[in-house]
């Protein structure tokens, strides 16, 4: 069988945090090839003109979840990937913006909180569901949650740091 399992983990130390600080969104369909070994992507191949998007993001506010989906009577697995992400104030652009990525398939690249990049949507590419909110009271959000949800075949890979900064306008 060639599922074996390869190696253990020790215990690490407590210095990584939670959260995402900003996403990179690209239309799934001008993606024309990765590069990829071992789980990290070394580099993307768009379409002629196309890019990745980059979207700031508040802190604690935003997340993702990676979720892997096992069957033992059908034999599968598959990854149900989800980023959640906030985007404060109801703008008309914002607006705008969002009905287009709705009406569409895209992939994200969520940067961490410990400077790690992964890829979601790759060979399939995300949807996205969410609100736009006005809030009740002052401290509450006005603006819009966002959830990008998929399955993938993979879990996501992860990113060199210097793909996307190459893919950005």
């Amino acid at each position: 069988m060639s599922c074996l399992i390869t190696q253990g983990f020790t215990k690490d130390c407590r210095d990584s945090v939670g959260g995402i600080r900003t996403v990179y969104l690209a239309n799934w369909s001008e993606i024309d090839s990765y590069t990829e070994s071992d789980g990290e992507i070394s580099a993307i191949t768009m379409s002629s003109g196309s890019n990745f998007y980059e979207y700031e993001l508040r802190r604690q506010t935003s997340n993702f979840t990676e979720t892997y989906e096992g069957s033992e009577e059908a034999g599968t697995l598959f990854h149900q990937q989800d980023v959640t992400i906030q985007l404060t104030r109801l703008e008309v652009a914002k607006r705008n913006e969002i009905y287009l990525i709705a009406k569409t398939d895209v992939v994200l690249v969520a940067e961490d909180n410990n400077g790690n990049q992964l890829l979601f949507g790759k060979e399939n590419g995300l949807t996205i569901s969410g609100n736009s909110t006005s809030g009740t009271a002052f401290g509450d959000l006005s603006g819009y949650e966002l959830t990008f949800s998929g399955q993938e075949k993979f879990p996501a890979s992860f990113v060199s740091a210097s793909v996307i900064a190459g893919l950005t306008p």
